[in-house]
């Protein structure tokens, strides 16, 4: 992270917000402010509480869709409490009360060379969304959510704007391919991301629609939806500049 910011050239003019569950102990907030306190740059940690276990109405017995060894060697509920904080409650956090945009950086994604400021540029363009690459999630984890996504654009007359971004896996014959012929879904990398904040805590009709339905269903929970793929898909219901 502090390479990271020796690259991001914005003069330390903005904040960094350091998202963190609240059981974390002070100390860990101690020892990342003092391995970043050569930046001049104003540094403020933000707690999440995440509950212990699953949302209530799945009910006491529920079990992670992976088992209790999850997504990248990830134990428990947290990975699921995650995704749903970063595809929407984030924007509804105190910390980012007064924020025009917000540029994401996981712990397990760096600047590798030097960047302009990234938020002047997307103001000067206009934009919504910038991030640096797409990808793609397919089969069981994302069950159901292209419906969700149809079912809101319908609504609208916005289907071709979801039809663009689901797909069918092909492979080149004589490779091996486990996701041949199952379901995708394209999204964004937004383990570093630059997202206009007011666009997700009032989207347009069709984007808001499709986050209710999402919430609603807790797919993120029952099936590991990733909020990169449900990001692109408020994007492009919402056809916003990306």
């Amino acid at each position: 992270m502090a390479r990271t910011l020796r690259l991001f050239d914005d003069g330390g003019r903005h904040p960094l917000v350091l998202f963190h569950e609240a059981s974390v102990p002070s100390a860990v907030f101690g020892a990342i402010r003092k391995a970043l306190s050569s930046h001049q740059r104003l540094l403020l940690p933000a707690r999440v509480d995440f509950p212990p276990g699953p949302p209530a109405a799945m009910g006491p017995g529920a079990r992670p869709p992976g088992g209790l060894m999850t997504t990248h060697n990830r134990t428990g509920w947290g990975y699921y409490h995650m995704l749903q904080f970063f595809a929407f409650d984030v924007f509804h956090h105190s910390a980012l009360s007064d924020a025009e945009y917000v540029m994401r950086i996981d712990s397990d994604a760096t600047i590798d060379a030097r960047r302009p400021d990234l938020f002047a540029m997307v103001r000067l363009r206009g934009a919504a969304y910038r991030t640096p690459v797409g990808n793609a999630d397919c089969g069981d984890i994302v069950e159901g959510l292209p419906g969700l996504a149809y079912a809101a654009a319908e609504i609208y007359g916005l289907e071709a704007r979801v039809k663009r971004l689901v797909y069918r896996k092909a492979c080149r014959p004589g490779t091996l391919c486990v996701d041949r012929g199952k379901l995708c879904v394209l999204g964004f990398y937004n383990n570093l991301e630059v997202v206009r904040v007011a666009d997700f805590i009032a989207p347009p009709p069709a984007a808001a629609t499709f986050a209710s339905a999402v919430q609603r269903s807790l797919g993120i929970y029952r099936h590991r939806w990733g909020d990169a793929i449900i990001r692109r898909l408020m994007l492009a219901l919402m056809g916003t500049s990306v």
